[in-house]
Order: C-alpha cells, then structure tokens, then sequence
C-alpha cells in the first residue's frame, strides 16, 4: 500500500495576508477619513475615521451610493473625480464638503486614486480625506476680524514678543503717516516719546501677565515729526495654547477732542456758563468746575444724580424745570439703546482677545 501527497509553497501567500491585515489594522487606526468605492459610487469600505468624522456607522455607509454623502450643488464633482481616476490618474488637495448624518456640512481637504484588480484594471476609486472644518472656521474668523481692524476709525497695532510691530492697520498709517512696510519689522520705541515710553514701562508686567490695560492718554510721534494726542488700551494676544504671544494697542486720536474741551471750559469760565456731560450707559452725571461755582459746590464732591439735578435747589430752577421732561425722555431713550448696543455689539477689544 502505497500514499501520494503534494506540498504547496504558501509563505508567499502567508505573507501577502499578513501585509493585508497589518495595512487593513493601519487604515482603521488612522483619523483620516479613508473610504472605497466602486466606480458607480456604491462604498466598499469605511474606516473608524470616516465613522467619527460623518458620524455613520461601517453598516450604515457601506453598500450606500457615495452620493449621499454629498451636499446638492457638488454632486457633479464626483463624475468628475471618476473620470480622473478612470483614465489613471488621481486628484489631490481638493477642498470639498461633505454631509455628516446630523446634516451639518463637514469640510475636508481630499485626494483620490485608482483602485485597481489583480490585473490591473481599475476597478474603484479609493480616496483620503483630512477634516479642515476647524481650520475653515478660524480661517473666517480671522478674515472677519481683519475686516472689522482694517475697516476701524482707530489706529491698531500689534507687536511681538520682542517688541517689534507685526501688524499695522489703514488707520494707523492715517494717523501716523507711516505705512505698513515702513513699521512692520521695527521696533515700536520709534513712535514713543519719553512720555509713552514711561507709561509702557510702568503697565509692562500687567500686559506680562496677561491682564488688560485701560485707556491712559499720552503723545506719539508722526513721520513728520510732529505729535498726535491718543489714548491707548492694550491687550496681551495668547496662541492656542493659552501662551501669550504679544500685545495688541488700539490707539484713538483724541486731540481735537481735547481742544473742544479746553475752548468749552475756556468759554464757560468767561461767559459764566455751566456745562454738563451724561453718561448715556451708567446716567451718570458731569459737571464742569463752572457748574460747581454757580451752584456753590465743592468741586471735590461728586456731582447729583440726573433726578437730584432736575429738582436741584436755587436761582436756576426756573430753566430746569422748562427742560425737566425733555431731559428726562432723552435719558430714558439713551439708556434704552445703551442697554441694546450692549447685547448685540461686539468690541474690537474683545474680538482681539478671542483671537
């Protein structure tokens, strides 16, 4: 009695499952959003990346049309990317969209290549795709701050770690006569004056530590040498990490103002005239240093409230009350549109600090 047997030479099978498994376990692994399809759309595979990125299950995507996936006005791009990868070739860096199951778009940047046979034939597509949503939504915000800066009436400024100016807005280069590329680069002592330069040395650990600088008035220089009255506020730029990064100034021209308010007091005082000044968000109440004579005060005291005011005691009553209501209605409508502007308007400052 005899037996008969064959071999088979399976280490080259052997090898080539296990190069399957170990790149079957990468492309699961990986976040990237990696999926096959056949060449009429039906999806073959989908990975752990693509499942938290569009938020479908592997039983819910595979066997479904590609078109799904896709919102209306790109459909035709698939047709596109098809025809590429019929012929061979493949697509890279295409900023696309793509439909998440709770229907919020999802942005990816996607490459495509030929899926091929045993023989070489294409037979599907396989393609990669990064989500960029996140980049895309700082990118806007970023491009809506640059507008709201570029756009501003006030000067603002940004400067680095090492004090140089980075960034330098139309206003500035109004206000100063310098444009961008003559400030960008340099440091910003070259617009102090001794003045300013004290008043950056005394808040400079504030901003090291991140708090806020309110607004404190000085003299800067313009490139012809002459001096501009600001005021300045200035806040620290942090980078994602929370690390501050720099400092951002905006800068208001307060110069004319100012000379309104030296001829107002200067008039006042001559004409014996008082004056006052209402604070339209706190109704709050000013008065000048003439008001406080006529009425016999002490300057050093606060000023009464807007109701003290209107019933205040004295020779002047008669032309208080002829302007009691009118005063009165106007506080109400200054307040009430105070109270709005707070609820639906943005700061620059605070726009800055998101940044």
């Amino acid at each position: 009695m005899r037996m008969m047997g064959i071999c088979q030479e399976i280490s080259e099978r052997k090898r080539a499952q296990h190069v399957g498994q170990m790149m079957s376990a990468f492309l699961d692994s990986s976040d990237d959003i990696i999926i096959s399809r056949n060449l009429d759309g039906i999806i073959l595979s989908w990975n752990r990346g693509a499942q938290r990125s569009l938020g479908y299950l592997p039983e819910e995507a595979i066997g479904r049309n590609i078109r799904a996936l896709i919102p209306a006005e790109r459909i035709d791009e698939i047709a596109r990317i098809s025809d590429v990868v019929r012929g061979g070739g493949t697509v890279s860096n295409l900023d696309t969209v793509r439909c998440h199951k709770s229907g919020r778009d999802v942005h990816l940047s996607l490459a495509a290549a030929p899926l091929r046979d045993a023989e070489g034939n294409v037979v599907g597509v396989a393609s990669i795709g990064r989500d960029i949503t996140q980049r895309i939504r700082v990118d806007a915000e970023r491009s809506l701050l640059a507008a709201v800066v570029d756009s501003s009436s006030d000067a603002i400024v940004s400067l680095g770690l090492e004090c140089t100016i980075r960034s330098w807005n139309h206003s500035a280069e109004l206000m100063l006569g310098y444009s961008a590329s003559e400030v960008v680069g340099h440091h910003y002592r070259m617009l102090l004056t001794d003045e300013a330069l004290e008043h950056v040395r005394v808040r400079r650990p504030r901003l090291q530590r991140g708090e806020p600088i309110a607004p404190f008035e000085t003299l800067i220089r313009r490139k012809d040498g002459g001096f501009v009255l600001v005021s300045v506020a200035a806040a620290a730029l942090r980078e994602g990490s929370g690390q501050i990064a720099g400092v951002a100034a905006v800068v208001r021209n307060i110069g004319s103002h100012k000379r309104l308010e030296v001829l107002l007091a200067r008039t006042q005082t001559i004409g014996h005239v008082g004056g006052w000044e209402l604070d339209s968000r706190s109704l709050r109440l000013f008065w000048t240093t003439e008001t406080y004579r006529i009425h016999g005060l002490d300057t050093e005291q606060p000023a009464p409230s807007l109701a003290q005011s209107l019933n205040f005691p004295g020779r002047f009553n008669r032309p208080v009350v002829a302007v009691r209501r009118v005063t009165s209605a106007c506080a109400a409508r200054l307040a009430s549109r105070a109270r709005a502007a707070r609820m639906a308007r943005p700061t620059i400052a605070s726009a800055i600090e998101r940044l």
